[in-house]
This record gives C-alpha cells, sequence and structure tokens, in this order.
C-alpha cells in the first residue's frame, strides 16, 4: 500500500476584500497557476514570486510555493495542483493561504 503524497489541510482566509476584487483575483489566480508549473522545474521545489495588480494599480499579490524534496516532479505538481485550487478560493481575499 502506498502512502498518500498530499495530506491536505483546508484553506485559512482572511475577512478583508481588496478594493479591487475582479482584477485581484485575476492576478492572484494567474501568480498561483505560474507558481503550480515553475516550482516543480526548480532544484529543491521552492519558489516566492509576486505580481502587481494591474487594474487599479494599488496592490501587490505575493505567493510562496515549496513541495517536499522527497516528491517527484509530477508529486510536487500534483500537490501544487490542489493547493493552488483551495488558495484560490480565498479570493479576492486580501489574505488567503493553503498547507499541503
Amino acid at each position: 500500500m502506498t502512502k498518500p503524497l498530499c495530506l491536505v489541510v483546508k484553506e485559512i482566509c482572511g475577512n478583508q476584500t481588496e478594493s479591487q476584487p475582479t482584477a485581484f483575483s485575476t492576478t492572484g489566480e494567474g501568480l498561483l497557476n505560474d507558481l503550480q508549473t515553475a516550482t516543480p522545474k526548480i532544484n529543491g521545489f521552492f519558489a516566492v514570486s509576486k505580481k502587481e495588480v494591474v487594474v487599479g494599480g494599488n496592490a501587490t499579490v505575493y505567493a510562496v510555493a515549496q513541495c517536499v524534496e522527497t516528491a517527484s516532479e509530477s508529486g510536487c505538481q500534483d500537490c501544487l495542483k490542489i493547493a493552488s485550487s483551495n488558495a484560490q478560493r480565498c479570493l479576492p481575499s486580501a489574505d488567503g493561504n493553503s498547507t499541503i
């Protein structure tokens, strides 16, 4: 029997919504998708990034992604897909995270 690669912990969302919710959500979704693709390809499976919200211009979305180093590239990507989906449920909240 194989052990599960990802242990999913529910997302934790803040209660403050951004002033430009649509633009903030779009930017956040794009950033999370970028990290989901890039992180498994980086040695050490760790990435940090940020994107400025184009519309409204007064906000920046920050994100961190990390997988255990014992994961395979595809295993890391599978886990990040779940974490990204969970974190996107927090948008357009100004604060949110998902831990796996």
